[in-house]
């Protein structure tokens, strides 16, 4: 695969770039301008002998900007800057009297804010509070929070980059990226394929309601193209970066890939694939197979409009859900709290699971104030009741793919952040063969004997021996290959 990037990394401001920015800054002054690319911001030094007035430098610097003649002055010289940090300090000082960023796509917003004479405080907390709690917590940069003029151009870009705007994304990733010194560039184009996790389990398919099976809607992929100066490690791009666009739920894509080219070279150095599928769709997904812990994520989001938790204990095929109050008052009403609880699981219809026993206790009581029976679809479904470890038994693929899954990935809140290791099964000649791949390579000391573990206890009837391989997602090459048993150990 060949990768061009829209980026020329020795490429250098044109002699009077320094100077251009100098006369927007601060005219009539004998001011002094250095500029320094990282990755996609261009970081812009200002010095003058007297104290340079804020809101009057930008607002001049920001109306060049949008000038159609003038305004193309920074990205002919650096068309991979998607965003200027202005700093600003007197001659002979060592600390900056003031710094701002400027966001190249949203200039108009930038002129509007500096518009403004004045700031009402109630205002600029109701921004920030804003901010601080837009899309789904997703983090964002301290300092962003901080500067009033700001806050309200940062939402708008981390709305923009939820609705899957390219740049907007760039810019999202290059609050990383650029501390390591690396280009980021989005591109969007279109796959055909399945949407969302696959539900391809026999269990499942048997679908409870009569819905006509329809084509699989063609999805977009999102490429993310990194360029350096240097060949960076996988370990530093890969986890922050899949956590990034994942905290976004871009949810019209159907996956991403990142490849990172150095300077210079023709072709990438490596590459990375990453599962975009929401958490929500996640948590439904392993719901379905009976999760305990998907369950109770899931239902507490549902009883958190009535104040009140929820913890769950497994026993056999039933469901034990005692449900508190979040605050110390009495415990909600139990028809609110079990319509709710019997309209997930029936949504659900947990594989295994026919019963689920609802408790309404007090906080600090030894007893329920009340208790509720509730019958799954699993009790009237024959297809439904078996547990998943036995039907991965009956040579149900699905059900060990999901077993396997949750098994190599115990921390559920690293899985929804990262995607965590992805489990892929194949039978060929009584032999199982299982991919393991990862934002990271998987490690062969946790994998090895954890599949082989599992698949052992289990014993898939017909199958004499398994084969295991791990990969960074989205690589050719394989990194781990076991064979089990082992020709070479007769006592393995």
């Amino acid at each position: 695969m060949r990768a061009k990037l829209p980026i020329n990394p020795k490429r250098r401001a044109r002699p009077s770039l320094t100077n251009w920015l100098g006369q927007y800054l601060a005219p009539a002054t004998s001011a002094h301008v250095q500029v320094r690319l990282r990755g996609n911001i261009l970081h812009v030094l200002c010095e003058t002998p007297h104290p340079l007035v804020q809101v009057s430098a930008l607002t001049r610097l920001v109306a060049v900007l949008l000038d159609p003649t003038e305004g193309e002055a920074v990205t002919q010289a650096y068309p991979q800057v998607y965003q200027l940090y202005i700093y600003s300090r007197q001659k002979g000082s060592k600390q900056p009297d003031w710094a701002a960023p400027i966001y190249l796509n949203r200039l108009e917003r930038h002129q509007a804010q500096l518009q403004l004479k004045t700031h009402d405080s109630a205002e600029i907390e109701a921004v920030q509070g804003l901010l601080r709690t837009a899309a789904n917590h997703t983090p964002v940069s301290p300092a962003w929070t901080k500067n009033s003029t700001t806050a309200a151009l940062v939402l708008s870009q981390l709305s923009l980059a939820r609705r899957g705007d390219p740049t907007a994304i760039s810019w999202y990733l290059s609050e990383v990226l650029s501390a390591l010194d690396v280009g980021v560039w989005v591109s969007i184009r279109a796959v055909s394929g399945p949407v969302g996790p696959a539900q391809n389990t026999k269990a499942q398919s048997a679908s409870l309601s009569h819905d006509v099976a329809t084509p699989a809607p063609e999805q977009s992929r999102l490429w993310v193209f990194c360029e350096a100066a240097y060949s960076p490690d996988p370990m530093l791009i890969a986890e922050p970066v899949t956590e990034r666009l994942r905290q976004l739920e871009l949810s019209q894509f159907k996956d991403a890939v990142i490849v990172v080219q150095v300077q210079g070279e023709s072709t990438p150095d490596w590459s990375l694939r990453i599962d975009l599928t929401p958490p929500a769709e996640m948590l439904a997904e392993w719901g379905r197979w009976g999760d305990e812990q998907a369950i109770v994520r899931l239902l507490a989001q549902e009883l958190a409009p009535q104040s009140a938790q929820v913890t769950v204990e497994r026993k056999d095929s039933t469901l034990h859900l005692v449900v508190t109050s979040l605050s110390a008052g009495p415990i909600p009403d139990e028809t609110t709290i079990t319509a709710a609880i019997s309209t997930t699981l029936e949504r659900l219809a947990p594989q295994g699971l026919q019963r689920a026993m609802v408790y309404g206790q007090p906080e600090a009581a030894l007893t329920p104030t009340w208790v509720k029976c509730l019958n799954l679809p699993a009790l009237e479904h024959e297809n439904l009741a078996t547990a998943p470890s036995a039907l991965a038994q009956q040579r149900d693929w699905p059900a060990l793919q999901f077993l396997l899954t949750r098994l190599l990935n115990p921390d559920l809140e690293v899985q929804l952040a990262t995607g965590g290791l992805r489990v892929q099964l194949i039978e060929r000649a009584d032999l199982l063969h299982v991919m393991v791949d990862g934002p990271v390579c998987p490690r062969r000391q946790y994998v090895v004997p954890t599949v082989v573990k599992q698949v052992k206890a289990i014993a898939p009837n017909r199958i004499e021996g398994i084969r295991i391989y791990g990969r960074r997602a989205g690589q050719a090459r394989l990194e781990l290959r076991h064979r089990f048993p082992d020709p070479r150990s007769p006592g393995s």
